[in-house]
């Protein structure tokens, strides 16, 4: 969360204020990850302690090397959309998209506390393949999607709610495209999961060439839709060229061989969200209550409609964890 807030602060401050535009954005980033690496450094220092393992270093060399462009290419589509918007709208739409994505990116901080916490139960299930096991697989895949759309549904009401933060009319002009912005990345949470499996199987070079394939789609996809759409043109295509990504990753996944995905039970939760959000827009007048109202509905009906969900799924971890 720190991380994310001094983000943003110094990306406002650099490209708001000094105009600096996408340098200013960078900037932001380089300065707040330094801040964050020099804090956890004086506070693990134990953590730098050399040894060489060859047992160990040369296959994960191995498999890591082709993840390199796979990293590289994830760390510029990141970047790629501020650069296509300073491209055609100018250093005042990148730093209000900015603020727009980076809080929306908190979802991304949440789905990365989803990987460290599922990781090893999901790993144990995906190498011990059979008919009980495909289910647990698949409740998992459902929890995540579960828990992604309660995060998105929360971006929503702060985004929603900005004149809690600010009284700047500037800022506040992009609270209308938080609720499109947090439907358009639930593809973005199925590619997360299926990166999840792929790295299990050890699939990085399928992993790098359908990265490369999605970062061609969304700059070409940003690059007609942009001046066209604006702000709701970057974010159609970062949602298109993601959902692309998820259903390459769905075929690779039965080419593999891999646990089949039962896409009936994750979509309905996705469009139980759907429903709740776009319905709440449409018959609420204003913008604030919009988010507080869905916010509230969509948390009471989903962990209503998912407590057989919940409960599959902490009965799971409890008897792995004894």
């Amino acid at each position: 969360m720190g991380m994310i807030l001094s983000t943003i602060l110094f990306e406002v401050i650099f490209v708001i204020y000094f105009e600096w535009g996408v340098v200013g954005i960078l900037y932001g980033q380089i300065i707040a990850g330094a801040f964050v690496f020099i804090t956890l450094s004086l506070r693990n220092l134990n953590l730098y302690t050399v040894k060489f393992d060859k047992a160990m270093i040369l296959p994960s060399l191995k498999f890591a090397i082709p993840l390199l462009p796979f990293a590289f290419l994830y760390r510029f589509e990141s970047h790629l959309d501020k650069l296509m918007i300073e491209r055609f709208l100018g250093l005042e739409k990148v730093g209000l998209y900015a603020i727009l994505m980076g809080i929306v990116g908190m979802i991304a901080i949440l789905m990365n506390a989803m990987n460290n916490s599922m990781r090893p139960f999901l790993y144990r299930s995906l190498k011990e393949t059979s008919t009980s096991t495909n289910e647990q697989i698949n409740s998992f895949l459902q929890f995540y999607i579960f828990i992604g759309v309660l995060g998105l549904s929360g971006i929503i009401m702060i985004g929603t709610n900005l004149e809690l933060f600010t009284s700047n009319e500037k800022y506040l002009s992009i609270r209308p495209y938080f609720i499109f912005a947090a439907i358009a990345s639930i593809p973005l949470i199925i590619v997360r999961y299926f990166t999840l499996v792929f790295i299990f199987y050890k699939k990085s070079k399928e992993l790098t060439m359908v990265t490369v394939v999605k970062t061609i789609i969304m700059f070409l996809l940003m690059y007609i839709l942009i001046p066209k759409y604006e702000v709701y043109g970057a974010i159609m295509a970062i949602s298109i060229s993601y959902f692309l990504n998820a259903i390459i990753f769905y075929f690779l996944n039965k080419k593999y061989g891999m646990p089949e995905i039962d896409l009936i039970k994750a979509l309905r939760i996705i469009l139980l969200f759907i429903v709740i959000v776009l319905g709440t827009y449409y018959f609420v007048d204003s913008i604030q209550i919009v988010g507080l109202i869905q916010f509230l509905v969509v948390w009471v009906v989903l962990i209503f409609f998912s407590i057989p969900l919940i409960r599959s799924m902490s009965k799971f971890k409890i008897a792995n964890h004894y």
